[in-house]
């Protein structure tokens, strides 16, 4: 799923790299994996605006399987850029 991108639902994404170099899927899940949760920042596609996603490991009660459950946002972006 993507919150942002429609075009980007089921595509596999786990070499996705950000702006600046880093994998982006890849991190996220290392961070579920080891951590559970935690914070992760990356630079925006742009490369210009710093951004922070939330990483929290959920499991699925009916048949146990782990998520990475993500909520990003970027630190500058304004309510003009929004609309």
């Amino acid at each position: 799923a993507h919150g942002e991108q429609l075009a980007l639902i089921g595509q596999n994404l786990l070499d996705a790299v950000t702006a600046d170099d880093k994998f982006l899927v890849r991190d996220i899940i290392e961070i579920a994996k080891t951590k559970g949760e935690g914070w992760y920042s990356f630079r925006g596609q742009s490369g210009d605006e710093p951004a922070r996603t939330y990483v929290k490991k959920i499991i699925d009660p009916k048949d146990n399987k782990p998520y990475a459950l993500i909520c990003g946002y970027y630190t500058e972006i304004t309510d003009q850029t929004v609309i």
